[in-house]
């Protein structure tokens, strides 16, 4: 019987070290998928707990770098190394989906922004972008949108940054994402203020506190807000207290 032929094979590599375990590591992929958004520090720890080897298949390789790469970044923890993203990169370059593409090429820019390549960065971001056509997941669209818009920022090119953060707006409105869309109205009100357009920064930063729970983000809108009617022509320094 074939069949069993095949299960006692299998069986004894187990003994041997060297059985395909693919099943499982999928499914544990698979688990980590389904809680990354909403349950990022569990993510990471099941990912931690996956066994990866070289006997693991390349799309799975890719499939666990994706994910390491996105739970550190929603754990707050910044990769500054492209050897956790690179096996993504090597297999989503040739196969996958345009969202496994589009997401593997944004981590693989934050690496290069979190090391102060901002020219990689960019590169990187506009090979995200070049996917976004076919690709589903509207947020992280946004979310390269307002990437790219900070480089052109930290360049001065403002009409540019503006306009990458429209895109951004765009999107989370689209996703009904309303905790991302207030942190791209700040960065629409931060352009404001840096291009000296005072009557939209204010307007924009007293409209966003509305929203905003955090007591430390509150604090940084007020001092931003100060600034913004010291600055104004005329100043209203009273305002500003």
């Amino acid at each position: 019987n074939i069949q069993l032929f095949l299960y006692l094979l299998c069986l004894s590599t187990i003994f041997l070290g060297g059985c395909d375990n693919s099943d499982t590591v999928t499914d544990q992929l698979n688990d980590v998928e389904s809680i990354i958004q909403t349950s990022p520090q569990n993510a990471l720890a099941l990912l931690d707990s996956i066994h990866i080897n070289g006997e693991t298949s390349l799309k799975l390789r890719a499939k666990y770098a994706l994910l390491k790469s996105m739970a550190y970044d929603k754990n707050f923890i910044d990769i500054s190394s492209d050897s956790i993203i690179a096996p993504a990169v090597s297999y989503y370059s040739k196969y996958g989906s345009a969202d496994e593409k589009m997401k593997t090429y944004f981590y693989w820019g934050l690496t290069f922004f979190n090391s102060w390549q901002y020219d990689k960065a960019l590169s990187a971001y506009t090979m995200a972008e070049a996917e976004m056509k076919d690709a589903t997941d509207i947020s992280q669209k946004g979310i390269i949108y307002l990437s790219i818009a900070s480089l052109y920022q930290k360049n001065n090119l403002n009409s540019y940054s503006k306009k990458y953060i429209d895109k951004g707006i765009e999107q989370f409105k689209l996703a009904n994402d309303e905790k991302r869309l207030i942190a791209a109205r700040i960065d629409e009100a931060l352009h404001f203020q840096k291009t000296r357009q005072w009557d939209q920064a204010e307007s924009l930063y007293l409209s966003v506190m509305e929203n905003i729970e955090s007591p430390d983000i509150k604090k940084i809108l007020l001092s931003n807000l100060a600034l913004v009617q010291i600055n104004k022509t005329p100043p209203n320094p009273q305002r500003a207290l």
